[in-house]
């Protein structure tokens, strides 16, 4: 199994029950979209002081897209 990791509770919550979230709604939909092509997945809270690492990285690669 795969297991994704966030740190945003509104979207594992939305993920895991499959209901939708007005304010997230394209990006859910991005998600659910690409989940069909891996299977099994399972989407796992954590909390943000404990995702330092993978959010650097995520704010680094987002800053490298803002300069192009």
């Amino acid at each position: 199994s795969i297991q994704l990791f966030s740190d945003s509770q509104v979207l594992v919550s939305a993920l895991r029950s499959g209901l939708d979230v007005i304010e997230i709604a394209g990006v859910l939909l991005d998600i659910r979209n690409l989940a069909t092509l891996f299977c099994p997945l399972s989407f796992i809270f954590i909390p943000r002081l404990e995702n330092r690492q993978a959010d650097s990285l995520a704010r680094a690669a987002l800053e490298r897209l803002i300069a192009v």
